[in-house]
């Protein structure tokens, strides 16, 4: 999901940064600050939730875009807990590109 993400947003002319897990992002935000962040709910490590808290507090106006496919419950439930944690928008899965593409512009400064 990572890798066609990226794939999808490089071919719209953006500049792409990926990270293994929410660790990883949150410690590659201390070294480069990202316009936009598109985090997984659910992934190994620290979940979707934590790393939202994480990045908000490492920069408050960062734009997240919060992605989830459900789990035990429907992807929405994760989804509006994520806009409740700072997710700027989100996307549930499965997305089409020009869904991906028309989020992640909106949050473009």
């Amino acid at each position: 999901m990572r890798r066609m993400i990226a794939r999808i947003l490089t071919g719209a002319g953006h500049l792409v940064r990926e990270a293994t897990d929410g660790f990883v992002a949150v410690d590659q935000m201390k070294q480069e600050m990202p316009d936009i962040v598109i985090v997984d709910i659910l992934m190994p490590g620290r979940d979707g939730i934590e790393t939202i808290q994480q990045l908000k507090k490492l920069h408050a106006e960062i734009g997240i875009i919060a992605i989830s496919g459900g789990g035990i419950v429907e992807p929405n439930f994760y989804l509006d807990l994520a806009d409740k944690f700072g997710a700027n928008g989100h996307l549930a899965k499965p997305f089409k590109p020009k869904e991906l593409i028309e989020a992640v512009e909106s949050l473009c400064f």
